[in-house]
């Protein structure tokens, strides 16, 4: 269908989330958001094939974990490990994947509310990413359920305990360790 092949919400992400409050893009949703306030991205082959694009049409702050980045412009945070929550605030978990590492840089940066947008967390008509990467492995259906999904269970107790919301506004994701809200609802209490 139409719906599981568009991956929504990003693919046609027609509103303007500024006033609602900051925004962190992870990897290509930049090109749908470039308004976005922070991009994150951890996977070098992805910064290797896109940063002279998002030169050419981000023109905010970039941040990755990833020490094998060299650009001058792109800030590194430090990374202590795979999963769980760095309260130090000073350093990241990466989650094995860029949206938990995202999630954990919104913590560093001071939210109360967190809004998942975009996190599938699943491969749909063989395609893991909403925006349909090339060079998609057939094995990554079992690592995001057997490695991503699991690690996001441990950011939930200790993200509550520091008074931390999180809302999934991701319709028919597979990451159910939070309320599943519909983003124009979300939008409607903020």
């Amino acid at each position: 269908s139409t719906k599981n092949t568009l991956r929504p919400p990003l693919a046609h992400l027609d509103v303007d989330l500024a006033p609602y409050g900051r925004v962190i893009a992870t990897n290509d949703a930049v090109f749908k958001y470039p308004r976005a306030d922070a991009l994150y991205f951890t996977d070098l082959s992805w910064w290797i094939d896109n940063r002279f694009l998002v030169r050419r049409q981000y023109q905010g702050p970039i941040y990755t974990s990833n020490k094998l980045v060299e650009e001058f412009y792109v800030t590194k945070v430090p990374c202590s490990g795979a999963s769980g929550l760095d309260i130090s605030r000073r350093s990241i978990r990466h989650g094995s994947n860029s949206g938990y590492a995202a999630l954990h840089l919104a913590f560093n940066f001071g939210a109360t509310l967190i809004v998942l947008l975009g996190f599938d967390m699943q491969t749909v008509n063989g395609n893991a990413h909403w925006q349909r990467r090339p060079k998609e492995s057939p094995v990554q259906d079992r690592i995001m359920k057997n490695v991503m999904l699991p690690r996001f269970n441990e950011l939930v107790g200790p993200l509550a305990r520091l008074g931390v919301d999180v809302i999934n506004a991701t319709p028919n994701s597979a990451l159910r360790v939070w309320p599943h809200v519909p983003l124009s609802t979300v939008l409607s209490w903020l």
